[in-house]
């Protein structure tokens, strides 16, 4: 972690800061800069980035203390629109668009639970269980994103401005949790390359012939095999499945559901 801190890592994108971002940049101490600078480096919202990680790196320059700041910068960014009961009824005023506002309410619930999962991850974080961690958090990470894609999808075949302005109110949580799984994922493979040692006593493996990391869950399901394993709902466009969208099958899955061969939340093989 000392050897991650003394990285410097020269910023590539182009555009110029907004000024009080880059006042509150300089006035960083050296290594809190350079931290800020090498987690946002990866990000596509850079300057999202270091406006929501800058004011953290004032009080600590702990790189796996600034990410948890990006987490819980989307926390609140997406609490807010879930709170925002004028935007809801703003929206909700027919019956197709309130059924696309009913999955969003379900859906980014399911975004809020993987970013609380995150931070328990991280903030426990070994490197002794280095893959099974790293693997868990880019799971949850990548799911919140698709979480906020499935409730903007939800207002495809709705008539009215809704799908637009719940656009315009999700951009920046999903600017948030685009950046959060940038860092998260660049911040990983740094550890990686500073564990060699580590990694090569991930490799040992139990009597099953599995690494000791691969959860219970995990080895039953590889265990099985792509052909042993049937899938609770399928979709597809063609109408060769038990549905068309993945909206609509969102809808037949019980909220936090987990099934018998996965040991991932909301498990359901979709």
């Amino acid at each position: 972690m000392v050897a991650l801190i003394a990285i410097s890592v020269h910023n590539k994108d182009g555009n110029n800061a907004e000024h009080g971002n880059e006042v509150a940049e300089n006035s960083l101490n050296p290594s809190s800069r350079k931290n800020v600078e090498m987690l946002c480096q990866p990000t596509i919202y850079k300057e999202t980035c270091k406006n929501t990680i800058s004011k953290a790196a004032y009080e600590t320059s702990d790189p796996k203390e600034l990410i948890k700041t990006g987490f819980n910068a989307s926390i609140e960014e997406l609490e807010k629109i879930m709170n925002n009961s004028t935007l809801y009824a703003e929206l909700a005023k027919d019956n197709m668009t309130r059924q696309a506002m009913d999955i969003c309410k379900e859906v980014m619930d399911f975004a809020l639970d993987n970013f609380y999962q995150s931070i328990d991850k991280l903030s426990a974080f070994e490197l002794s269980k280095f893959d099974e961690y790293t693997y868990d958090l880019k799971v949850w990470l990548g799911a919140t994103i698709t979480h906020q894609q499935t409730c903007l999808d939800g207002f495809e075949k709705t008539n009215t401005q809704a799908g637009g302005k719940m656009a315009k109110a999700l951009n920046v949580s999903m600017e948030m949790s685009s950046n959060a799984l940038a860092m998260f994922t660049d911040f990983s493979n740094m550890l990686k390359n500073f564990s060699g040692n580590v990694n090569r006593k991930l490799l040992y493996q139990d009597g099953d012939g599995f690494p000791s990391w691969v959860s219970e869950g995990r080895r039953r399901v590889l265990q099985f095999g792509p052909d042993g394993v049937k899938p609770n709902v399928t979709v597809a466009q063609d109408g060769s499945g038990n549905f068309t969208t993945l909206t609509e099958a969102l809808k037949t899955v019980p909220k936090k559901e987990c099934c018998s061969l996965c040991d991932l939340r909301q498990g359901w093989f979709v």
